[in-house]
């Protein structure tokens, strides 16, 4: 079973608010609440615990919840390969290594579940950016590989990575986290004088339902109206706020750019000039 529930209903099936998904292998039943990142999060959760039930094995849980997070965000390149977005995660991620605060690898792969998400907050950020750096260096299917090779003797994935790489587990930390301070923050704020759409809306499952407009608001000079539920942004697919922030993020002033979006049913679509936000 996958359900996409209606927010009024979340709370019969996922217990906290800040729980996007969950799938439970043993009833092979996945909830999500909305059809962006929290169904593709928990969709790869099903195929991993799929082929984890065929191999006799079950993988730690930061590799679980790596592998889960990093397809969160990606899209299909022209030759048929997978391309690994940054996301929200990654500036938190980062934020720990700058600070070092961040655990070292080998601390985190031998986590048990629970102390993994007793820390949760810390821990899915720095382990999404893990596999970004493993998807980065074209190492992922070779660490997968490796994992299942030497899960019997090591059951943490630690050997995996060194196998995977060809080098000790410290000497890939250290450059995973060289490649982490290199890159930068990613913009996931939409501050006073940035571009915006100038709405406030509320996630309804594969979308964000339009509740006002702000003073000035681009949307509503554009024509959108309240109700309207907003679905994409200059092509960045958009179906929950999170998504709707990070898309708004990545333009630039003056520019016009598409807004998808489904009114009484109806698909359709409308040229928005971005204006700053509280201006």
């Amino acid at each position: 079973l996958i359900a996409i529930v209606r927010p009024a209903d979340a709370a019969r099936y996922l217990d906290r608010p800040e729980i996007r998904g969950m799938y439970l292998h043993r009833e092979r039943r996945l909830v999500a609440r909305d059809t962006g990142q929290s169904l593709q999060h928990e969709f790869v959760h099903l195929v991993h615990y799929a082929d984890m039930e065929r191999l006799g094995q079950t993988h730690p849980i930061w590799m679980q919840e790596g592998l889960a997070s990093l397809y969160e965000d990606y899209s299909f390149r022209a030759d048929g390969g997978v391309e690994f977005h940054p996301n929200i995660r990654f500036n938190f991620a980062r934020k720990q290594v700058l600070s070092d605060t961040a655990r070292a690898w080998r601390e985190l792969t031998s986590l048990s579940p629970d102390d993994f998400m007793k820390d949760a907050e810390r821990h899915y950020p720095q382990v999404r950016a893990m596999f970004e750096y493993f998807a980065r260096e074209r190492k992922l299917e070779d660490f997968y590989r490796a994992m299942v090779a030497t899960y019997k003797d090591d059951p943490t994935g630690a050997s995996a990575i060194e196998r995977a790489f060809g080098e000790p587990l410290g000497k890939v930390e250290l450059r995973g986290r060289k490649w982490m301070r290199e890159r930068g923050a990613g913009d996931d704020r939409v501050e006073p004088g940035d571009p915006a759409l100038g709405i406030l809306g509320d996630d309804v499952g594969d979308g964000v339902r339009i509740s006002s407009f702000a003073p000035g608001s681009a949307a509503r000079a554009a024509g959108l109206r309240v109700g309207d539920v907003i679905q994409s942004v200059a092509g960045s697919p958009v179906r929950n706020k999170d998504e709707l922030v990070l898309a708004i993020a990545r333009l630039r002033l003056g520019e016009s750019v598409e807004v998808r979006f489904r009114r009484s049913g109806e698909a359709t679509a409308l040229m928005v000039l971005h204006r700053p936000l509280g201006r």
